[in-house]
């Protein structure tokens, strides 16, 4: 909360979040990151999108970040999984 104050009220800095706690979860929600955006990894490495847990592969969830973070600039590249 601490650091959303550094911001104007009407504009939320925070756009997804990652963690390995439910407390974690509770957190990023609290500061306003939608439910589909909050992805907790378990301590088997699987990652939990809204209490559903998903196996995915490290190339997967490197493609779904780059679709939520598309390149702000032409300039930019994309990230590529190898």
């Amino acid at each position: 909360m601490e650091i959303r104050a550094l911001f104007p009220s009407d504009y939320n800095p925070f756009y997804a979040g990652f963690g390995n706690r439910d407390t974690d979860e509770l957190s990023y929600r609290k500061i306003g990151i939608p439910k589909g955006k909050i992805f907790i990894i378990n301590p088997k490495g699987e990652v939990a999108i809204d209490n559903c847990v998903d196996s995915r592969s490290y190339c997967s969830l490197h493609t779904l970040v780059n679709d939520m973070f598309p390149p702000t600039s032409p300039e930019q590249p994309v990230l590529q999984c190898t």
